[in-house]
């Protein structure tokens, strides 16, 4: 069955619906049978009845889910460590297009799975109990964090996240998250009554952005004074 989904990129700068279509369906059950006969005949042939399958979400459902405008936008600067910004190009193709309805959680591991040189990620630098180490999808908390700050600005429920061991200069002080595989995650729950669409993408810099129905006009942070400032250790 050809399901619902949206343009993304938007066109014409918001979210286009592209509208369902019946599709075509048989019975797994009739097909078993028919294939385990036309195996013993001849012509080895199986004649098989069609029957419409309608989508399972309509372009009336869609439409009515309030995917029609932008709710939050973020993005961070990249480094220029080549291996890391492939690892993030795949994330973000990854993401893209992910439809969150309402009432449901999202988690990024879950979306994105573990990290591994046959779905083309890389080595690159990635923290492990505090230093960096080379490891395959390094630099994939990038992505965690664009997408925090993008659920943090649209005003979304902050399930579950982890700033990173040490500061990072290039992410907002106290606004970021890591992720690792499969321990350490980014979850979100979208507790608004309209479905959030995530689009995705790397240019010159990781890009995220919510496409929803607005709950609030505007959510702001205010930066205070850093508190309990530590130093870091030599460890040799």
């Amino acid at each position: 069955t050809e399901l619902i989904a949206w343009h993304v990129p938007p066109k014409d700068g918001k979210p286009t619906v592209i509208p369902s279509k019946d599709g075509l369906t048989i019975d797994p059950a009739a097909l078993a049978t028919a294939a385990k006969s036309a195996l013993l005949t001849p012509e080895r042939k199986a004649v098989l009845a069609t029957a419409v399958a309608k989508p399972k979400l309509t372009t009336e459902q869609a439409t009515a889910l309030g995917v029609k405008e932008e709710v939050s936008k973020f993005s961070t600067r990249l480094t220029s460590n080549a291996p890391r910004t492939n690892n993030l190009r795949i994330a973000a193709r990854t993401v893209n297009g992910t439809l969150v309805m309402p009432g449901k959680t999202f988690s990024l591991n879950t979306v994105l799975g573990r990290r591994t040189p046959e779905k083309g990620y890389a080595e690159a630098p990635t923290i492990m109990n505090g230093r960096l180490v080379m490891g395959h999808g390094g630099g994939v908390s990038q992505m965690a964090t664009t997408i925090y700050n993008n659920v943090f600005f649209a005003g979304l429920e902050d399930v579950r996240h982890m700033p990173h061991s040490f500061y990072i200069s290039r992410y907002p002080v106290g606004r970021e998250a890591t992720v690792n595989y499969p321990d350490v995650d980014l979850v979100w729950r979208n507790d608004s009554k309209y479905a959030v669409l995530v689009e995705a993408s790397v240019t010159n810099t990781v890009n995220v952005r919510f496409w929803s129905t607005k709950q609030y006009d505007r959510v702001v942070s205010e930066t205070g004074a850093r508190t309990n400032p530590r130093q870091p250790k030599t460890v040799y």
